[in-house]
């Protein structure tokens, strides 16, 4: 479950999503939405999806499907996906490889 709770502390407070499940991997450079990965079971390659902080729709990124991700300073999304690092435009639905790595990749941080 994806929760908030202001930064200044107080009561801890559900973020209601329709997903059964989701993975919590970055936040907007303005915070304002969350970068989630939605899932039914153990698999590593999720959907994407920007989740409004403040109520409102999620919004499916294109087809990505991820192990993690997080916003590049131009607004485009750099994602993990197999051993590579991909530049995803969501709103064109349109990816380039970025590097290829050695290794699973996550816990991105721009």
């Amino acid at each position: 479950m994806v929760a908030q709770v202001s930064a200044t502390g107080g009561e801890t407070v559900p973020i209601a999503t329709p997903f059964p499940n989701e993975a919590l991997d970055n936040i907007s450079p303005d915070k304002s939405e969350l970068l989630i990965g939605t899932f039914t079971g153990v698999e590593t390659a999720q959907p994407l999806w920007a989740l409004p902080v403040l109520g409102g729709s999620p919004r499916r990124l294109g087809d990505a499907r991820a192990t993690d991700g997080t916003w590049m300073p131009n607004g485009d999304w750099l994602v993990a996906r197999d051993q590579a690092l991909m530049v995803l435009k969501p709103e064109i639905n349109s990816y380039r490889k970025f590097v290829n790595l050695p290794d699973f990749t996550f816990w991105l941080r721009w």
